[in-house]
């Protein structure tokens, strides 16, 4: 496997239990970790043909729209109610025309934005481009095929799809404590071995549960059936062809083994997110080039409608998700959640903690980014920003 060049952080590799406590002591200092590379990581290049959409500025647009920011007089102007909320970053673009860009709370354009989850949706893109080039065949193959550790009892059940649509059955803990999963996949200095210890709960398919093991395995599935490391396959595939304007940064597990973080660890600019956004809703062309299939942008983002799974509410699928999901509004697909807006007609996004979308509405070619620091309004995003596409 090709040997990537991995720069280190300023957190320790000599354990997750060590890097875990200098994050807590660090972060009790208000540091800003997206910004400074805390774990190893590596550059995505950037483009050498550069993309830029269409500038139509529309100071007015959304001169009249109330966002109900938390702990706020509402009798405040929107870019007033976006600064409150926390956001650090908003992006409305329509049919290539950029309407509206700003930033707040010491960002700028330059900045760069740790977007956590959405990094999801672009591992999910790049097992998109592997199937369409062949090599994987089909996302109903068995995880065993490409994963020999996860061969035995109920492991061989298990299917691509179960870890896309993430209902594997595979236990996940959730909460702060060192000894917890979510904690243990975050900090942890060797994930493929952390993969080899995990445990089945609950049979494949039955419940929708979140978790980041899922995402862990898909990133060795993928490098195992392209014969090298994601790194310069996402940059090759993905990343230099949608004329991304900046750099990327990837966090991985440790330098020793190099274990890309696609599960929370992209640290890009958002306008290059958009750009993203913008393979989707021309369903997976790129200026006339065929990055992903239609076939596969359908599936990956549509509500499926034999989907009957039970869904958790943990502590990551608590108000307002699990009310969302509740409603029947709400469904997850190929690590993109989808938002139905009448009968076989849905919006979709990815999201990543602390309030990070990318909603991308077909109906509307539409697409916003809203980035930031917290959620910081009452209500839920995705429903705002479906009022915001209504309203262009």
């Amino acid at each position: 496997m090709q040997k990537i060049e991995i720069k280190n952080g300023i957190l320790p590799d000599s354990s997750g239990f060590l890097r875990y406590v200098s994050y807590v002591i660090q972060n009790g200092f208000k540091k800003k970790f997206e910004e400074q590379l805390f774990l190893p990581h590596v550059l995505i290049r950037n483009s050498e043909s550069i993309f830029n959409f269409k500038k139509w500025d529309r100071p007015d647009l959304f001169q009249n729209f109330i966002i109900n920011s938390e702990n706020r007089n509402q009798n405040i102007s929107f870019e007033q109610s976006l600064e409150f909320s926390g956001t650090t970053a908003f992006i409305v673009i329509k049919e290539d025309s950029l309407l509206y860009e700003n930033y707040f709370n010491g960002f700028s354009r330059d900045s760069l934005f740790r977007v956590y989850s959405i990094s999801k949706s672009f591992l999910s893109a790049l097992l998109g481009v592997a199937l369409r080039e062949g090599a994987i065949q089909s996302v109903h193959e068995p995880v065993s095929k490409y994963m020999p550790v996860l061969k035995s009892g109920y492991f061989k059940k298990l299917t691509i799809a179960n870890l896309l649509r993430m209902d594997s059955g595979i236990e996940f803990t959730q909460g702060y404590a060192p000894w917890k999963d979510q904690i243990k996949t975050y900090f942890s200095i060797d994930c493929r071995k952390l993969i080899s210890r995990i445990r089945i709960k609950n049979p494949a398919g039955k419940y929708f549960h979140y978790n980041d093991y899922h995402s862990l395995i898909l990133i060795q599935i993928i490098e195992r059936a392209i014969g090298q490391s994601v790194i310069p396959y996402f940059e090759e595939k993905l990343w230099q062809p949608l004329g991304m304007e900046y750099p990327a940064y990837l966090y991985c597990d440790s330098i020793k083994h190099g274990l890309p973080k696609f599960e929370s660890g992209l640290s890009i600019r958002p306008i290059d997110l958009a750009k993203f956004g913008r393979l989707f809703l021309n369903s997976g062309k790129w200026n006339g080039q065929k990055i992903l299939s239609p076939a596969w942008v359908a599936e990956s983002t549509k509500k499926d409608p034999n989907d009957t799974r039970e869904r958790y509410c943990s502590d990551f699928i608590k108000p307002p998700l699990a009310h969302w999901f509740q409603t029947g509004r709400g469904y997850y697909q190929y690590h993109w959640w989808g938002h139905c807006v009448e009968q076989n007609v849905s919006d979709y996004f990815a999201l990543g903690i602390f309030g990070q979308f990318l909603y991308i509405s077909p109906r509307k070619h539409c697409i916003i980014i809203r980035l930031g620091t917290r959620k910081g309004i009452r209500n839920w995003w995705p429903n705002v920003l479906k009022r915001m596409v209504d309203s262009i």
